[in-house]
């Protein structure tokens, strides 16, 4: 007999004395039945490097059921991830900043909400003659796509290093993700490009020339960033800071030195990454992670001005306009990120 049945039945034999018992034990019935419902979400995520594991360690540890959701993680890359999103077909993604600020350019709905990290882990690697980036002049660089978080963070650097890929000749070639462009490298057809460390490191083996990294640098790019879209923020408020929530909480546990044996582990299965790969994308990672992650909109606005050279609707934007940390200054301020200590 079903619980249904068996409480019409039960309920049937009960005097009028006991009507408070009941109605107090249905009301508790009924409240563990909605309890036990999770809404369930789908999230993007746009890129398979070490930095997954703002997603992989809250659903290894159940920190998303934890606040009351049920997630799906969906990779779609590149620029598609955007399009995904402002389609609705996921309320939220874990993406580049640039790919955010690109989208909000094209007048489309997008939010950044989170600066998970605001400094980007790209190591500059050249051929093995090229021994400095002013050697970059008249050659051929690796791009992922023009106008995207790549092709962002190549101009950034070239300005950095006081080049202009126009005036000293640098050609931007498309070729496609992190590994493509590290194997174009490899075999000659561009001279340079940038790349996450654990993608990279074959190119040290091959004896080709690493010119830096970004974040050592300082070159300004908010890099990973939690985003949706204004209209869904406003209508499911609670589901984005439970996201948040467990974002933040899964920070907390990837920055505790404790916790790194567990954490390595995690991050090398879905990547399929060595040992000592996984310990190099964990240090990458949390040199980078922050604790309490507001974009950097200083990062951000250098970023529009870098997009305004070849997209004039960029300086038509100001960074305000696509960031909102109401939520996340609001469980900071409740002392949230805080407490979260592991």
């Amino acid at each position: 007999m079903g619980l249904r049945s068996k409480l019409k039945s039960n309920t049937l034999k009960i005097t009028a004395g006991n009507t408070f018992f009941v109605l107090a034990f249905l009301l508790a019935i009924s409240a563990l039945s909605l309890a036990g419902e999770l809404d369930k979400v789908t999230i993007i995520n746009s890129s398979l490097t070490p930095h997954n594991l703002v997603f992989l360690i809250p659903r290894e540890l159940g920190l998303y059921k934890k606040y009351g959701v049920e997630v799906d993680i969906v990779q779609v890359t590149g620029g598609l991830s955007m399009r995904t999103l402002v389609a609705g077909y996921a309320p939220l993604a874990f993406t580049g900043s640039t790919l955010a600020i690109t989208t909000a350019q094209a007048g489309l709905d997008v939010v950044i909400l989170l600066g998970i990290t605001n400094r980007i882990n790209y190591d500059i690697w050249a051929r093995p003659d090229i021994k400095n980036p002013g050697a970059f002049r008249g050659k051929k660089f690796a791009i992922a796509t023009f106008g995207g978080p790549s092709h962002t963070a190549a101009i950034l650097m070239l300005k950095h290093f006081k080049l202009d890929d126009r005036r000293d000749g640098i050609a931007f070639l498309t070729i496609g993700s992190e590994p493509a462009r590290v194997q174009a490298l490899m075999s000659g057809t561009v001279d340079a490009t940038v790349s996450d460390p654990s993608v990279a490191a074959v190119l040290k083996d091959k004896g080709f020339s690493y010119l830096g990294n970004f974040a050592d640098l300082g070159i300004p790019v908010t890099g990973n960033t939690l985003v949706s879209t204004k209209r869904y923020v406003r209508e499911n408020v609670n589901i984005v800071e439970a996201i948040v929530k467990a974002t933040v909480d899964g920070i907390a546990y990837i920055l505790n030195p404790a916790n790194r044996s567990h954490v390595t582990s995690v991050l090398a299965k879905p990547l399929r990454l060595s040992d000592e790969r996984a310990n190099t994308g964990y240090d990458n990672v949390t040199r980078l992670l922050e604790r309490k992650p507001y974009p950097n909109m200083e990062a951000i606005k250098r970023t529009f001005e870098t997009m305004a050279t070849w997209n004039p609707k960029a300086s038509q934007l100001k960074p305000e306009e696509i960031v909102d940390v109401s939520i996340l200054t609001k469980l900071d301020e409740a002392g949230f990120i805080d407490r979260v200590q592991r």
